[in-house]
């Protein structure tokens, strides 16, 4: 965008100076045509220039028509770019808020001029030209305001959370979750601190709390008391799509649908190229077997991914995960129908490829994480679940008992 952005500016740098040596040189010596000219020449400049900067914000704030490649975003659509239904909202907000300062101008300048003014024609006209204002403004607010809400509402809907950037952190303060009014609940003044980029190991027999702070954290259920923040956000005030785009989640059930390798892991993000889906899988240490097939990516793995192994299913729904990019991962009981041997290959994929990201892991086979870097380990049982985040991160594993 940075040389498009150039070239705008210098056209409307260039049409507004020749505008103002002309007024101020030999505005009384050209025609009325060559005035008219000149004014939408600036107007037109100006507004090309701020079309294209909305442009590239919306890109920013939307990104369309792109693909990532060697970690770098290369156009592929410009049509699409020019064309992102973010500028559609951006560009008439922008221009109507002019329209709502111009509005108001006119009434500002009317009443301050029926001040001075004493000719009947004078005070007519000036009467006109502020109700022309104010009418003009009014309706240039109502158009603002609506605008204005309908681009909220997009941002909202569409465009995924940039909490990765941010290092996001989540907190869970003092919540409460029950199932139904009247059952035992699930989770009691539960607390929780995990800073951006933490390791965090929970363990815990079945029913003591650990499928239901997944459920939690992506609003499949809510709770009665507390608060949950991600990067200082109200978890309630997300949407599902933010929502989505915040939380990788990996189970033991993973679902494999009976297509391809390359379009079960694509699942993870349907704009991905074949070359982010190699990455993932190399990450996911699966790319290698793959490559071994006589279909390579185009292997179909059945239904449920029955033509595969355990821990052949496991990596691929990392190696979706790893396309998703999401800043905090969810990992639900993902070594439970494994062998040891390959379980333990499966948990050391997902945190060397978790680097630089939050990871909950949560099982009931803590030995299998033994030699494996986590900054605090708690265990889940039924009764108190208050647990929280050293204040100082240990070089070690901490281990404490909720």
């Amino acid at each position: 965008f940075g040389a498009p952005l150039a070239i705008e500016a210098l056209m409307a740098f260039f049409i507004e100076s020749t505008f103002i040596g002309l007024w101020i040189f030999g505005w009384d010596k050209l025609s009325k045509k060559v005035h008219l000219a000149t004014i939408w020449l600036v107007a037109a400049g100006t507004t090309l220039s701020s079309l294209w900067i909305l442009i590239a914000n919306g890109w920013m704030q939307h990104p369309v028509g792109y693909e990532v490649v060697n970690g770098r975003a290369q156009m592929t659509d410009f049509g699409a770019i020019v064309t992102n239904p973010n500028v559609f909202l951006q560009f008439p907000h922008v221009v109507f808020g002019a329209f709502t300062t111009a509005g108001f101008f006119i009434v500002a300048i009317s009443a301050y001029r029926l001040l001075r003014e004493r000719t009947d024609d004078e005070h007519l006209m000036f009467v006109r030209s502020m109700r022309i204002g104010l009418v003009f403004g009014l309706a240039a607010v109502l158009v603002t305001m609506v605008v204005g809400h309908l681009s909220g509402q997009f941002m909202l809907e569409k465009q995924p959370m940039k909490l990765a950037a941010a290092g996001p952190a989540l907190k869970i303060e003092g919540v409460t979750l029950r199932y139904g009014g009247g059952e035992r609940p699930a989770l009691v003044d539960f607390s929780l601190h995990a800073p951006h980029g933490a390791r965090l190991l929970i363990t815990g027999e079945s029913g003591a709390g650990k499928s239901s702070l997944i459920n939690l954290l992506l609003r499949f259920v809510d709770y009665e008391a507390g608060r949950i923040t991600v990067g200082g956000v109200n978890l309630r005030a997300l949407t599902h799509e933010s929502v989505r785009q915040t939380f990788g989640v990996m189970t033991q059930r993973t679902h494999l649908f009976n297509t391809t390798i390359r379009e079960n892991v694509r699942i993870g993000r349907k704009s991905a190229s074949d070359e982010e889906i190699v990455t993932a899988t190399r990450m996911a240490q699966i790319h290698d077997f793959i490559q071994t097939l006589p279909d390579g990516y185009e292997t179909y793995v059945g239904e449920g991914g029955a033509l595969l192994s355990g821990g052949e299913r496991q990596r691929l729904a990392l190696a979706r995960m790893l396309l998703k990019d999401a800043p905090i991962w969810l990992l639900d009981e993902i070594t439970a129908n494994l062998d040891p041997v390959t379980a333990i290959d499966v948990l050391q994929a997902v945190i060397t490829a978790g680097e630089n990201r939050t990871v909950i892991l949560m099982t009931h086979r803590p030995e299998l994480a033994v030699g494996h870097r986590f900054d605090d380990e708690i265990r889940l049982a039924a009764g108190s679940r208050t647990l929280s985040w050293p204040a100082t991160r240990a070089a070690g594993r901490n281990r404490r008992r909720g």
